[in-house]
C-alpha cells in the first residue's frame, strides 16, 4: 500500500511538472508582441513553424488576436445573392466557449463559400444553464442576475464579436406572457413529472435532467433538500428555450441547423425543435481517437439522439473487409490508446501489460479463477431517460444492481473498476460514496478499485474474461482484445453490432451476469467486426485536422485555410453541412467513394 502510494504520487508530480513547463513556454510565447496584435502574429507564426506545431497556437481565450486575423477575411465576404443556403449555428446558445470558436470558424469557411450563417446566443436570459454548478443563491435570483452569468456572457459575447457572426439573442424572442405559462406550468409539477415531462410532443426529460446531475456533479439528487425548486427552474428554462427557438426558426427559416452533441440542455432543446418542425439538422462532436470533428445527419426520435450507424450503413460497413493499411491503423491508435502493442488476433502486448498473477497479487485477487470487469461510469453521467428499455434510471442504478448481481455469482473474481475522472476533476459526489451507503461490505469475490489506483484499465481488460459496462467505450475496446462484453443498455453506439452481449431489460441483463463466467472469447469473425466498428466509426468519419480539433487551438494561419480549396477538410464539413454528406472522408482514408455516400443517405431529412 504505500509503495503504491508513493507511486501515485510521484506520477502526479510529474505530470504536473510537464504541464507547469508547457504553460510556461505557452506563456512565454504569448507575453512577445502582446500589445500589437500584428506582431504577435508573426512571431506565433515563426515559433509555429519552428516548433513544427507544438508552440505558437492561438486559442479561444484570445478574442483580439482573433479579431485582428479575420479582418481580412471578413472584409471579403462574399454578396449575399438571391436563393443563397441559409444557415443557424444553434451551439453557441450554451455558452461553450472552446466549441464557440470551433463553429465560429465553421460559420466563417461557410460564409466565405457564399452561405448565409447566423448564430444564437443565450444573453442571460435562462436561469437553468448547463454551465451551472451549485451554487449559494436561489433559484429566484439566477436569471440574468449573479457572477456566473456576467462572466460567461461577457466571455461569450467577446469571442463572437470577434468571429463576426451576425448573431439572434433569445430574450427577443421569448415573450412576458410565455414567461408567465411556463413558470405556470412546471409550478405544480413533482420532481418525478419533471422528469418525465412531455411539452409539444417532445420529451425533454434528457435534457432535464443532464442539467440537474452537471449542477450537482451527482446522478443523485433526488434526496437534496432544493432539489424540486432546482427541477422546475432547469424546467422552466428548457419550455422557453424550446418557443423561442421556434420563432428563430420560423423567422430565418434555415435550411439547416449546426450544433453541438444534443445531450446537454441548451443544444438538445435547440436539436428537438429543429427536428420539430422538419428542419435537417447537422450535429457534430469530437473525435475520441483523433483529431477532429464527427458530423451526423439529426434523427427524429429518442434514439436520433444517439451517435450511432444508421439506415443501411452499418450492414454494408460489416461486410467490407478493411485493407493492411486500415488494419495498421487500428492497430496503432489502439495501441496508442491501451499502452501496448495490440495484435491482430486480439492480444495485447508490451511493457505496459502486467500479466493475471502480478496483477492478481497486487489486487488480491485469485488468478486461479476467472475475472470480471465491471466499468463504472462517472456519478454525474446522466442515465438518458428516454432510453429507460432496460428498466434502468441511470448508470448509477444500473451500477449498484451489477454489483448485487456480482455478489451472487462466485465463481468469478469481479473488480468494479472506479472511473479515475472522479479523482482528476474532484467531483463532490462520487460513484465510490454512493456504493459505500449501499454496500456497507462485499464479499472476497467482489473487489472495489479506487479512482486514482495505478492500474491501467487496459491491464484488468486484457487478464479478464468477461467486461461488463453500461454504455461506454470498453464494451467496444474489449471486443479488440476478443473479451465479450455485457452491456447495460442496448442502445450504446456499439450495440447491436455482433460483438456484444445486449441486454434490453434488467431479467435478461440479470441472466447475463449470472452465466458471465461460462460465456465463451469471441470468434475471430467477432473480432474482426469489431475492429471495423473502430475503424469506421472512429477513425474514419473525423475531420478537421489542424484546423478544427478538440485541443481547443488553432494554427496562427487559420485565416489562409479558411477559403474554399485552402483546407480539404473544412471543404468537406462545409459540403456536408450545406449538402448532407458525405460525413466520411473516404478518398483519404481509402475508403471506396461510394461507400462514403451511403453512409450519408441512413440518416437526416430535409424541409
Amino acid at each position: 500500500m504505500l509503495i503504491r502510494k508513493v507511486f501515485v504520487a510521484y506520477r502526479n508530480w510529474s505530470a504536473q511538472r510537464r504541464g507547469t513547463w508547457r504553460a510556461w513556454v505557452r506563456a512565454a510565447v504569448g507575453r512577445v508582441g502582446a500589445g500589437r496584435p500584428a506582431t504577435q502574429l508573426r512571431w506565433r507564426r515563426f515559433v509555429y513553424r519552428v516548433t513544427g506545431g507544438r508552440y505558437g497556437h492561438v486559442t479561444y481565450e484570445e478574442p483580439r488576436l482573433i479579431r485582428h486575423a479575420l479582418e481580412p477575411v471578413l472584409a471579403g465576404l462574399p454578396a449575399q445573392r438571391e436563393g443563397t443556403p441559409r444557415v443557424l449555428v444553434a451551439s453557441m446558445i450554451s455558452n461553450l466557449h472552446e466549441a464557440n470558436l470551433v463553429e465560429g470558424l465553421i460559420a466563417t469557411g461557410l460564409r466565405l463559400r457564399g452561405a448565409d450563417v447566423r448564430g444564437v446566443a443565450c444573453d442571460r436570459t435562462l436561469s437553468g444553464c448547463d454551465m451551472r454548478t451549485r451554487e449559494p443563491r436561489p433559484p429566484s435570483e439566477w436569471e440574468g442576475r449573479g457572477e456566473r452569468c456576467q462572466s460567461c456572457y461577457a466571455k461569450e459575447g467577446s469571442l463572437l464579436d470577434a468571429m463576426g457572426l451576425p448573431m439572434e439573442v433569445v430574450s427577443r424572442y421569448i415573450a412576458p406572457e410565455g414567461r408567465r405559462e411556463a413558470r405556470a406550468r412546471v409550478e405544480s409539477l413533482s420532481l418525478e413529472e419533471i422528469l418525465r415531462f412531455e411539452y409539444r410532443g417532445q420529451l425533454f426529460a434528457s435534457q432535464v435532467k443532464r442539467g440537474l446531475t452537471r449542477f450537482y456533479l451527482s446522478a443523485r439528487f433526488e434526496d437534496r433538500p432544493d432539489a424540486l425548486r432546482v427541477g422546475r427552474e432547469y424546467l422552466y428554462s428548457a419550455i422557453l428555450l424550446f418557443d423561442a427557438f421556434g420563432a428563430i426558426l420560423e423567422a430565418i427559416r434555415p435550411e439547416v441547423v449546426l450544433l453541438m452533441s444534443p445531450d446537454l440542455l441548451l443544444t438538445g432543446i435547440p436539436y428537438l425543435a429543429a427536428i420539430a418542425r422538419g428542419v435537417r439538422v447537422m450535429r457534430w462532436h469530437y473525435c475520441y481517437y483523433q483529431e477532429g470533428l464527427v458530423l451526423e445527419p439529426g434523427q427524429a426520435g429518442p434514439r436520433g439522439q444517439r451517435w450511432d450507424f444508421t439506415g443501411e450503413a452499418w450492414p454494408h460497413l460489416a461486410r467490407t473487409a478493411l485493407t493492411p493499411d486500415q488494419e495498421q491503423a487500428v492497430d496503432r491508435a489502439m495501441s496508442a490508446r491501451m499502452g501496448g502493442r495490440l495484435t491482430r488476433e486480439g492480444e495485447l502486448r508490451g511493457p505496459a501489460v502486467q500479466r493475471k498473477p502480478a496483477l492478481a497479487k497486487g489486487l488480491g485477487l485469485r488468478p486461479d479463477k476467472p475475472w470480471a470487469v465491471i466499468y463504472a461510469h462517472q456519478n454525474e453521467d446522466v442515465g438518458f431517460a428516454e432510453f429507460e428499455v432496460e428498466g434502468y434510471r441511470d448508470s448509477i442504478d444500473w451500477l449498484v444492481h451489477s454489483v448485487r448481481l456480482a455478489m451472487q455469482n462466485d465463481a468469478m473474481e469481479w473488480v468494479v473498476r472506479l472511473h479515475p475522472t472522479e479523482v482528476t476533476h474532484g467531483h463532490r459526489s462520487t460513484t465510490l460514496a454512493v456504493l459505500k451507503q449501499e454496500f456497507p461490505s462485499l464479499p472476497p469475490h467482489v473487489r472495489l478499485m479506487l479512482p486514482d489506483e495505478p492500474v491501467s484499465p487496459y491491464e484488468l481488460m486484457q487478464a479478464a474474461q468477461v467486461v461488463v459496462t453500461f454504455f461506454g467505450t470498453a464494451g467496444s475496446e474489449s471486443a479488440l482484445l476478443g473479451k465479450p462484453a455485457i452491456i447495460g443498455a442496448s442502445w450504446a453506439d456499439y450495440g447491436d453490432k455482433g460483438f456484444t452481449y445486449d441486454a434490453r431489460s434488467r431479467e435478461e441483463y440479470a441472466q447475463l451476469l449470472r452465466r458471465a463466467h461460462r460465456l465463451p472469447r469471441l470468434t475471430p469473425h467477432q473480432i474482426d467486426l469489431a475492429r471495423r466498428y473502430t475503424f469506421f466509426r472512429f477513425l474514419q468519419r473525423g475531420v478537421g485536422g489542424a484546423l478544427l480539433n478538440h485541443g481547443w487551438i488553432i494554427p496562427p494561419d487559420f485565416p489562409d485555410r479558411l477559403g474554399l480549396g485552402r483546407d480539404a477538410d473544412l471543404d468537406l464539413i462545409c459540403r456536408a453541412i450545406l449538402h448532407g454528406g458525405p460525413r466520411y472522408h473516404g478518398p483519404r482514408q481509402g475508403v471506396r467513394p461510394e461507400a462514403g455516400e451511403l453512409l450519408a443517405t441512413g440518416a437526416g431529412g430535409g424541409r
